[in-house]
């Protein structure tokens, strides 16, 4: 017996569960691929929300960096550190300035990756920076302050600076 020779009735009855088996298993399948783009979409956020927070950190970390240099630069140039000492309010200020300046100097270390060029040679340019303002302490930085200048710009911008 060929399907043509069952009673129409049947023959609706038979085209329409095929039909039914045929959108049920295309929704499943179309409900798994949903699911899967959902996941794959919702991992993608979080990755992107991530390096939005970690881009403003360093954003931050570089911006305080800068402030702290020039802020030691200022201390620097206006007043004779060869004769402030520890206890005086001026040397307190130029000694917490810098304890914060290696600070922000290990946390833009650990924010990074220091296996990759940049880092490593950003890390380098901040060394000199900080030995730079530690070898002023006794002479003013007036006499080399381009110096100074030239490592921050370099810390700032380096792209154009480093080369691999």
């Amino acid at each position: 017996m060929s399907f043509l020779e069952l009673q129409v009735p049947v023959q609706v009855a038979i085209i329409t569960a095929s039909i039914g088996a045929i959108t049920l298993l295309s929704n499943t399948l179309l409900g798994k691929l949903n699911l899967t783009s959902l996941k794959q979409r919702r991992y993608i956020d979080t990755i992107s929300k991530e390096r939005i927070e970690w881009l403003n950190k360093i954003r931050d970390s570089f911006v305080e960096y800068t402030t702290l240099t020039s802020e030691l630069t200022m201390l620097v140039t206006f007043y004779d550190l060869g004769k402030m000492k520890v206890d005086d309010e001026k040397g307190q200020e130029y000694l917490d300035k810098l304890l914060q300046l290696e600070g922000v100097k290990q946390k833009i270390y650990l924010l990074l990756n220091p296996k990759e060029v940049y880092a490593a040679k950003l890390n380098l340019l901040s060394d000199e920076a900080t030995k730079l303002l530690l070898k002023y302490v006794n002479k003013p930085i007036a006499d080399n302050g381009d110096e100074l200048n030239n490592l921050n710009t370099n810390i700032n911008y380096p792209t154009s600076n480093f080369k691999s």
